[in-house]
This record gives structure tokens, sequence and C-alpha cells, in this order.
């Protein structure tokens, strides 16, 4: 019996955090106006659960654990969780309150600690734990706070991840001028060159 071989689903994973990415940037930023942003955030939030989650569960059956669990995590809690919550919104009118703003200070807080793992990947895509982390951590204490300057930088940096994560697309794809730099972090174990 031959051993079933899988292909790396990240582009899947990468579309949709670009997507969602973009609709965040839009709205906190002001591109976009909160009550348009409603039902874009349940269809793209779903949508990308089923690809994130599905991107993960993949990669760690490829053996990826880092980035496996990373696609898994996110896409249930900043993909579903928030897109559910909507839905919960718009159809009996449950709100998160002030939770939401705290959720998103706690998944900015389990970026960063994928981050001392992902000081072994390329730097361009090390970037997803800290500086993604920041980025959630500003929305939760902007909304916390009432800071609108930390929503709008916030905003600025979804945009960034837009970007991101198109670029990581095209490297999972294997576009070759996509380049994404060698590691921070030579793994343990690795062989000098």
């Amino acid at each position: 019996m031959s051993e079933q071989v899988w292909a790396n689903p990240a582009a899947l994973g990468f579309a949709a955090l670009a997507a969602i990415c973009l609709l965040l940037g839009m709205v906190l930023t002001g591109a976009l106006a909160v009550e348009d942003f409603v039902y874009g955030q349940i269809v793209v939030g779903m949508a990308g659960f089923i690809a994130q989650f599905a991107t993960g569960i993949i990669l760690l059956r490829m053996g990826n654990t880092v980035a496996g669990t990373l696609f898994a995590t996110f896409g249930v809690l900043f993909m579903f969780a928030p897109a559910f919550s909507k839905w919960l919104y718009v159809q009996y009118g449950a709100t998160w309150g002030h939770f939401g703003a705290y959720w998103d200070v706690f998944l900015g807080v389990l970026l960063w600690c994928w981050s001392p793992m992902l000081l072994y990947a390329p730097w361009f895509e090390m970037l997803i734990g800290p500086v993604g982390g920041l980025m959630l951590v500003c929305v939760g204490l902007a909304h916390l706070t009432g800071v609108h300057g930390l929503a709008v930088f916030a905003g600025y940096l979804f945009y960034f991840f837009t970007f991101w994560g198109f670029w990581m697309l095209m490297h999972s794809l294997g576009v070759p001028w996509a380049k994404i730099g060698a590691p921070l972090l030579k793994a343990p174990g690795a062989a000098a060159h």
C-alpha cells in the first residue's frame, strides 16, 4: 500500500487571511462603514474558518506542527468565533459587548505565543507573530479605551497583512519571485552551511 501524499494547502489559508484582513482594515480606517461590514464578516469569516481550519488539519497531517496549529487555531478563534457572534447578533441581537475587545487582546497574545517558533521561519513569514499580535492587541485596546488612533493604526496593519497574505499565498504556490527571506535563527539541530 502506498502512502497518500498531501499537497501544501497554505495558499488556501493565506487567501482567507488576506480577505478578512482587507475587510477589517477597511472598517478600522473608515473606508467601509461598520453596518456594511456585518454580512461580509459573516460570509468571509465562515468561509475563512473552513479554509484555515482545513489548511491547519492538512498541515498537521503533513507533520508541520507550528503552521498547522496556527492555521487551525486562528481558523476557529479568529475566523469562526467572530463570524458566529456576528450571526448571533443579526439573528437574535446578542452582542459580545466588551468581551470582543478582550477577545482581540487574547488573540494578539496568542499570536505572540507562536512567535518564538516563528523565529526559525523565514523573516517575512515570521512577521505574523509579533506584528500580527500587536495589530490584534491594538484593536482590543482601541475598543476598551476609545482611543481611535489605535484602531486606525491597527487598520493599516490589517492592510499590511492583506498584502502579506497575498505574498505568502504566491510564495506557497511557488511563484519564483515571491521570496520571503532567510530564517532569523537556525532551527535547533540544523546543519551549519
